[in-house]
């Protein structure tokens, strides 16, 4: 009841403002085209479904011809959402009602204006290729003046400068050989004379600035990561704290601190905070939460604005879809966002006027994609980042005649192209489950990601939403569940999805921060009484313990299988028989590195916990081994130490040098093996990474701006 009350005093404040007036005897006189409107025009402005507005205005505009004014009103309105949605039937319709309704003045005024302004559209606008190479990396940020672009140097770790006039680089931070910490977002100042960057290093993160002048670094606060500048390049816009932590302003001179707004981290990103020019608001992300069997999950995001001195947040836009900042136009007129409310990821633009919007949003950039903003400089040109490699599903066939063995692959025509990742097939062959991510995935984004179970006979496919990153899946073995296993918030998720009903149940305990207890590389016993796992309890500390885990789901009971002597993240599979694990480990002390790290692939009796190592491999993350269906081969993806490409592996139970099926790809990852013994799914980028590039887009801001 609440809910009605409020939309109706929100639906007459609407009207009211579109100039729909309402006399004393207004219930009684209104006609039932009118009262259609209005719950059209309710659809459209409070509870933001465009496309079922878009359904009722097209059907008020066919069926009341007589009734001219409510007809030309609905036709307005329904060009409004075509231009929402950047849609070319806007233009269209707004000629139609133009050509039609020529006695309706008001309506025709506008729709004139409007199409005024969409055919003269972004003529001007150009883009152009910046950077590429394999030096790009997309933490930095333009300098003023478009000269340089500020960049982590990942062969050394250092902070560096990218001249995008002459090429060259130059390195600040004085590291020159890679020891395991690294500078990651990097921001210039103002004048361009300094950058503020954020030190991540095994004590932990600090902020530190440099000049360009050659004098080193000075750390100016500890615990923290650097977001932007203030206008007036005194002080730092700073996140500190892990979980729940501050945004804080940090003095660049003396390092104290005052602090804006406590918030969760899953709540707002870093690196997605941006000062207005005047120095007034905060523009950042907000990623919005659901509850679901009293477990929190991401939902929509939205772009909320902050006001410094009153510290008060509000949403600034928000919309059913996923909408992310991009920065503030130069002026502090507009902020430039990115939405995935059309069905494509596009750039819009939104005028703000004393911290709230000031008009409609409007496309400036159709299906810009999933980019990484990089910043405005001084004259209005916005640099971001995109990357071209798509990860996609491939299907493998074994030569098993062949020694050794060799492979064929082709890629697997899945509909969203880019988007879909971890494929099992399920116990009979017939079907392949595979998560299938959000079109706003490249910004971290985690909701709407589903799980799609696709039939490979008719090409069917069943969709469920996860709102996960999920790591691995794996089928029960009767096909009625799925195994998932994945991370919301900052906490681990292992749990079993019923295939039939799409309900979800957690397994192992989803209350913890990663840091204190993560569950990974779930597997199933081949009855499917047990879940076998590896727990990581403590990882923040100097002795975390690892182990291997059973859980009988029957019993609800947990016993430890084997205990890790040193500390590693381990991937595991069950065999066929379950009578032992397959463990792929990786050390866990090291933190990002530039080049792969060797990993260890072992047996381990699940009876007695005997362990037997059988070969190392190197890989840029943790890669999950799987058995071929009589046991007596291991397979699993990664690369050897002299090689640049990837392949998909195998080595016998008995030992044995580890041998490659030839596939020679960019990556390779998410190995699931058919129970025909012959064919294999994985995930690539294909046989060429092409890596990120950065692009600048220029004279597409509104005139003056």
């Amino acid at each position: 009841m609440h809910n009605n009350i409020l939309k109706a005093l929100l639906l007459v404040v609407i009207l009211s403002a579109a100039g729909i007036r309402f006399p004393s005897n207004y219930a009684q006189g209104v006609t039932e085209a009118e009262r259609l409107l209005q719950k059209a025009i309710l659809l459209e402005d409070v509870d933001g479904d465009l496309q079922a507005a878009i359904g009722q205005y097209k059907k008020i505009a066919a069926d009341n011809g007589k009734n001219r004014p409510v007809a030309a009103k609905a036709l307005l309105r329904l060009a409004g959402c075509y231009e929402k949605l950047g849609r070319e039937e806007a233009q269209k319709t707004y000629q139609q009602l133009i050509r039609e309704f020529p006695d309706q003045l008001d309506a025709v005024r506008v729709a004139k204006e409007k199409l005024t302004l969409l055919e003269k559209g972004n003529a001007n606008m150009s883009l152009r290729l910046v950077w590429e190479g394999p030096e790009v990396e997309l933490m930095g940020a333009p300098s003023p003046d478009g000269r340089y672009i500020c960049y982590t140097d990942w062969d050394t770790g250092d902070l560096a400068i990218h001249d995008l006039k002459t090429g060259e680089k130059r390195r600040l931070s004085g590291q020159t050989k890679w020891d395991g910490s690294f500078a990651e977002i990097s921001r210039w100042s103002p004048d361009g004379k300094f950058i503020a960057y954020t030190w991540d290093a095994a004590k932990g993160s600090e902020v530190r600035v440099v000049g360009l002048d050659g004098q080193k670094p000075r750390t100016v606060f500890l615990k923290g990561c650097a977001e932007d500048w203030s206008p007036d390049g005194k002080q730092l816009l700073v996140r500190r704290g892990c979980g729940e932590g501050f945004v804080s302003l940090v003095s660049v001179s003396d390092g104290s601190v005052r602090d804006l707004v406590k918030t969760g981290r899953a709540n707002v990103e870093r690196d997605h905070m941006k000062f207005s020019p005047d120095g007034k608001y905060i523009a950042y992300d907000y990623q919005n939460e659901g509850i679901s069997r009293g477990i929190k999950f991401p939902t929509e995001k939205d772009i909320y604005i902050l006001s410094v001195d009153e510290k008060i947040q509000i949403p600034l836009v928000k919309n059913p879809a996923n909408d992310y900042l991009l920065g503030w136009t130069p002026d502090g007129g507009n902020i430039l966002f990115a939405s995935d409310r059309s069905g494509a990821v596009d750039a819009w633009i939104l005028p703000v006027r004393n911290g709230k919007p000031a008009g409609d949003a409007r496309i400036v950039h159709k299906d810009i994609g999933a980019i990484s903003p990089l910043g405005f400089t001084r004259d209005g040109a916005f640099f971001y980042g995109h990357g071209k490699d798509l990860l996609d599903i491939y299907i493998g066939t074994l030569d098993r005649k062949h020694q050794p063995m060799t492979a064929t692959y082709r890629k697997l025509g899945l509909p969203f192209e880019g988007r879909n990742d971890i494929a099992e097939f399920s116990p009979d062959g017939k079907l392949l489950a595979f998560v299938r991510e959000s079109s706003s995935s490249g910004t971290g984004s985690i909701n709407n990601n589903a799980l799609c179970i696709h039939n490979l006979e008719t090409g069917k496919e069943q969709t469920f939403q996860v709102n996960l990153r999920v790591l691995r899946l794996r089928w029960a073995p009767d096909a009625s569940s799925i195994l998932i296993n994945g991370s919301h918030e900052t906490k681990s998720f292992v749990g079993i999805i019923d295939v039939q009903t799409g309900e979800t149940k957690a397994i192992f305990p989803a209350d913890k921060d990663i840091r204190e207890e993560l569950y990974f590389s779930p597997d199933w016993s081949p009855d499917g009484r047990s879940v076998y796992c590896f727990r990581l309890v403590a990882m923040k500390e100097k002795d975390p313990q690892c182990a291997i885990i059973a859980k009988d789901l029957g019993a609800d009971q947990i016993r430890v299988v084997y205990r890790e002597s040193k500390p590693a993240l381990s991937a595991i599979s069950v065999s066929p028989d379950g009578s032992w694990l397959a463990v792929a480990s990786s050390g866990i002390n090291s933190r990002q590195q530039a080049s792969p790290t060797e990993n260890i692939l072992k047996l381990i009796s699940i009876r007695d916990g005997e362990e037997r190592e059988l070969c190392k491999f190197f890989v840029n993350a943790t890669s999950h081994p799987s058995w071929s269906r009589d046991g007596s081969y291991i397979f699993f993806t990664g690369r050897s130490a002299s090689d640049e490409k990837w392949d998909v592996w195998y080595v016998p139970v008995e030992g044995g040098e580890p041998r490659g099926l030839g596939l020679s790809l960019s990556t390779t990852r998410s190995l699931s093996l058919h129970p025909d013994g012959v064919r294999f799914a994985f995930s690539s980028f294909g046989p060429t990474a092409h890596g990120p590039e950065v692009w600048m887009m220029e004279n597409f801001l509104p005139e003056g701006k």
